[in-house]
């Protein structure tokens, strides 16, 4: 608790907040049971426009302070520390900060409470060309959002009339579906999905009001309105998953729990292929799933893409395998469907 009550002090948006609150408590389940769990570290290479961005840092799990720090732009380094010069009974982190003359390092000295990103940014040494990559890692580590559409609540009105980004649960998805027709290419695109996922015609999704103009989501065909309080759960999630792709805000990381939940079988090829073509350079789609039906959607080319998530009972963590790289798949899965070697446990086996 005390090293992620460290992190969060990064001031940044509220889904990396929530990311950190939601994995704090199996860490620290781990690190008392097992009472080896002593140091939380963060690897985080990230590109922004032109810039390769490569942020590290280690949080001491026992005594919530920063261990070490440091952020480099390509080949140059921005500022670094490291255990050796920093005492652990020390309440300062000592940083090599290459602000000087010609790339020269010197030392500044910030609290260990807080992570340095975002002291230095605000240091009156910092040059104008560093502030910029600090803000662009910041931007990187903090616009990500986090989707897991409720059914309950995306049947309800929107507490909003108009949004640029719905919330985890769907919160105002009707409002931001009133903000996507505000665009027709955007509106044609997002149809133009929805139309495949039903063997029934779908003419257009329009948002209705209750007493209050709060907007309720909605389908037409053949000229009637059927509203969300009478749409299927599936109908609904793949609805807002899509409509997830064409916010006016996006995400640079956008992730989706269980993206098989509530959606037909036969409509799960549709959901593997929406989230293919509406990933870019610009915008990272991870998806969590155990359907062997969307697996067995996968082509080979996904394999590098897709892994395997398994956890380690000797050490309580967890490791995470491209599919790519699971010893002898790429030929056992050319004689036997990669659903049924999911199913069996063959995965988990090979690891």
């Amino acid at each position: 608790v005390k090293a992620f009550q460290s992190l969060s002090s990064f001031d940044l948006a509220k889904p990396f907040g929530a990311w950190i609150s939601k994995i704090t408590a199996n860490l620290c389940i781990d690190h008392y049971r097992r009472k080896r769990l002593t140091l939380v570290s963060l690897d985080a290479p990230m590109s922004r426009g032109h810039r390769q961005l490569r942020y590290e840092i280690d949080v001491s799990a026992q005594h919530g302070c920063v261990r070490r720090e440091g952020l480099c732009e390509g080949n140059a380094v921005v500022f670094s520390s490291t255990d050796l010069d920093n005492p652990l009974d020390s309440p300062v982190l000592k940083v090599k900060y290459f602000g000087g003359k010609r790339g020269r390092a010197g030392h500044l000295r910030f609290e260990k409470s807080r992570p340095v990103l975002h002291q230095l940014l605000r240091h009156e040494r910092c040059l104008k060309d560093h502030r910029a990559v600090i803000e662009a890692c910041i931007s990187s580590l903090s616009n990500t959002q986090r989707i897991d559409p409720s059914p309950t609540v995306l049947r309800d009105y929107s507490q909003a009339h108009l949004v640029n980004r719905m919330g985890e649960r769907g919160e105002n998805f009707a409002a931001l579906v009133k903000k996507i027709s505000g665009d027709a290419d955007a509106k044609s695109a997002y149809v133009t999905w929805l139309r495949q996922l039903t063997p029934a015609e779908i003419d257009d999704v329009v948002v209705l009001y209750g007493a209050m103009d709060e907007p309720m989501f909605a389908i037409r065909e053949a000229e009637r309105d059927y509203p969300a309080s009478i749409l299927s759960d599936g109908t609904l999630r793949f609805a807002a998953i899509a409509a997830a792709f064409f916010q006016p805000d996006m995400p640079e990381i956008l992730t989706i729990e269980e993206i098989e939940n509530g959606v037909h079988p036969s409509r799960l090829r549709l959901l593997v292929e929406l989230l293919k073509t509406q990933a870019s350079q610009k915008r990272q789609v991870m998806a969590t799933t155990h359907s062997l039906i969307v697996l067995a959607w996968l082509n080979q080319d996904d394999y590098k893409t897709t892994f395997f998530c398994k956890r380690d009972e000797t050490t309580g963590s967890s490791t995470i395998t491209p599919l790519s790289e699971v010893p002898r798949f790429l030929k056992v899965v050319e004689k036997q469907p990669i659903g049924d070697l999911f199913a069996e446990g063959w995965l988990e086996g090979a690891l």
